[in-house]
């Protein structure tokens, strides 16, 4: 039998992310003593119904650091539900042309 590549597989790897924590923090740890901005997340578990996911980062703004793109808000909104839309062009609308 092929299943479908959208099948769920329930798993929980909580355990075995408990030994990748402290390397995570080692490097939150780092990150933020050098005020470099990052942002970590991980699956750690999924029942079919559910995800739960393990989210770190030291931000910009926590560390005074100012980006010319800054996108940790992007990723934060997203780790807490909100839908990314990619950019859309806008057409130039001419109204010159609407008043004849």
């Amino acid at each position: 039998m092929i299943e479908n590549e959208n099948t769920i597989h329930a798993f929980d790897k909580t355990e075995a992310y408990q030994m990748v924590k402290p390397l995570i923090r080692k490097v939150i740890d780092i990150c933020s003593a050098n005020d470099i901005p990052m942002f970590f997340t991980a699956c750690v578990k999924d029942d079919g119904h559910q995800s739960k996911y393990v989210n770190e980062s030291v931000t910009p703004k926590s560390h005074g650091v100012v980006l010319s793109q800054d996108r940790f808000s992007d990723h934060i909104a997203v780790t807490i539900g909100f839908n990314t839309v990619p950019p859309v062009e806008r057409p130039d609308i001419s109204y010159d042309d609407a008043e004849e």
